[in-house]
């Protein structure tokens, strides 16, 4: 590549230069910068299904910036507690009414990582039903932040 800069004028390296930072060829750590933790968070959602009845699902949420170079439908992640410890992973879908995450855009990531249905409820009982649903949202509160491993683009 040294050789081939000896031969360029002035303007044509600058330009060289420009295309190679915009490719992101140049700049690794700006490209990491976007992979480190990321806060994230499971909610618990209920729903009601049709055919199962009450739904209990925990969902994991994080906010995601798309600094790569195309949109990005999906993002792979670690789970981690609050001292950095990895203690699970997932996917996240990053669309909004099917559109995938914009280059430069912001947008929230879910993922559905469990449910738990009312049918349980007829096997065990009420009281058995909600500490089960109260115990696993207690284990799912251990993941403080995500990070990104990998991202699936449209």
């Amino acid at each position: 590549m040294l050789a081939l800069l000896r031969h360029l004028s002035s303007a044509q390296k600058y330009l060289l230069i420009y295309c190679l930072l915009s490719a992101g060829i140049l700049m690794p750590s700006i490209t990491h910068a976007a992979d480190k933790d990321i806060p994230c968070e499971v909610r618990l959602e209920f729903s009601t299904d049709p055919v199962i009845g009450q739904v209990v699902s925990y969902a994991l949420y994080l906010q995601v910036k798309n600094i790569k170079a195309q949109p990005v439908k999906a993002i792979s992640l670690l789970w981690l507690d609050e001292e950095g410890e990895i203690i699970g992973n997932s996917d996240a879908d990053c669309r909004f009414e099917s559109k995938a995450l914009d280059v430069s855009h912001t947008g929230q990531c879910k993922r559905v990582v469990q449910t738990v249905s009312n049918r349980l409820i007829q096997s065990f009982g009420q009281s058995v039903w909600t500490e089960l649903v109260n115990s696993e949202l207690s284990s799912f509160k251990r993941i403080k932040f995500c990070r990104p491993v990998g991202y699936r683009y449209s």
